[in-house]
């Protein structure tokens, strides 16, 4: 089940319904925006499914950003090159075979023995500019049967030129009620509340941000330990060396402003005013050059 955004997924069906019923099937362009792990392309792929019905494997052609898994940006270009380091990397690992924006443009000129294709573009904003500038081929040409639906978490690293041709779907973070729907569904955390609660305000809304900061945990038997540890001790004013400690484990693992924030808004969610200035308090001082021990310390005695 995908929780959250009705309006905005009621808005995509209605223009996937509306193309559908339209006797002039030109192409269309739709770009689903804002935030980044939402779940936007979650959404996209169950309505071109509902779409496609058993031809989704052979008329939809997915462009999937595997940035994360590859610790870089994984950019979308002109053209790609069997031979590539990059490309052997998607292939073994991911069995992803990686497209350039040519061999898109040629997919959507051929002719298929079913009414409609789609390409699904994920994080379109990946485009080099040469590829955008490729791909304004795509978007302009009156193409018929063919529906194009690309998603961003940031519309203003997409050039105007493509902006201008799209059909824009806005997206939003999720209530805490759909992400706890979420948590409880795939059983997160459900056997500790408050690290439950923990984990959904670090996630901001974004459930996918949840499901990341989930498996970092359940792959970090100590993580997951100080997670625990942490919800239990941060609300009392004892043990601050301990707390600090554990709090250095985040650092560590690259998760300390997420952290804080989640931390923010539970202490926010509960009325713990002062605990939540401490939070805030160490969170701005993370932008400046003293020592991240010093500003735990030094959040955690104010």
């Amino acid at each position: 089940m995908l929780y959250g955004n009705q309006e905005a997924k009621t808005l995509l069906q209605n223009y996937i319904q509306q193309y559908t019923d339209s006797s002039q099937k030109r192409a269309w362009f739709i770009l689903l925006s804002w935030p980044k792990n939402i779940g936007k392309s979650s959404i996209a792929w169950e309505m071109i499914s509902l779409l496609l019905g058993p031809y989704v494997q052979s008329n939809l052609l997915h462009i999937k950003d595997y940035s994360e898994e590859l610790g870089k940006l994984h950019a979308i270009k002109v053209e790609e090159k069997d031979g590539t380091e990059e490309y052997k990397g998607l292939l073994s690992d991911f069995k992803y075979k990686d497209i350039g924006v040519r061999e898109i443009n040629v997919w959507m000129q051929q002719s298929w023995f079913w009414a409609i294709k789609v390409i699904l573009i994920e994080n379109i904003e990946r485009m080099t500019i040469a590829a955008a500038n490729a791909f304004l081929k795509t978007c302009e040409e009156p193409l018929a049967n063919r529906i194009i639906i690309a998603t961003t978490g940031n519309k203003s690293k997409v050039i105007d030129t493509i902006l201008s041709r799209a059909i824009l779907v806005p997206f939003s973070e999720l209530t805490q009620q759909d992400m706890t729907s979420i948590a409880n569904e795939h059983m997160l955390f459900s056997d500790d509340p408050v690290v439950q609660e923990l984990i959904i305000t670090m996630a901001m809304g974004r459930p996918w941000a949840m499901f990341s900061f989930n498996k970092i945990l359940t792959e970090d038997d100590d993580l997951k330990n100080n997670m625990h540890q942490l919800s239990s001790i941060l609300l009392n004013p004892w043990n601050i060396l301990k707390k600090q400690q554990l709090l250095m484990k985040f650092v560590e693992k690259g998760i300390i402003e997420q952290f804080l924030d989640g931390w923010i808004a539970y202490t926010t969610n509960h009325n713990l005013i002062e605990q939540s200035q401490k939070r805030l308090n160490i969170k701005k001082m993370l932008q400046t050059n003293v020592q991240v021990e010093n500003i735990i310390l030094y959040g955690l005695l104010d």
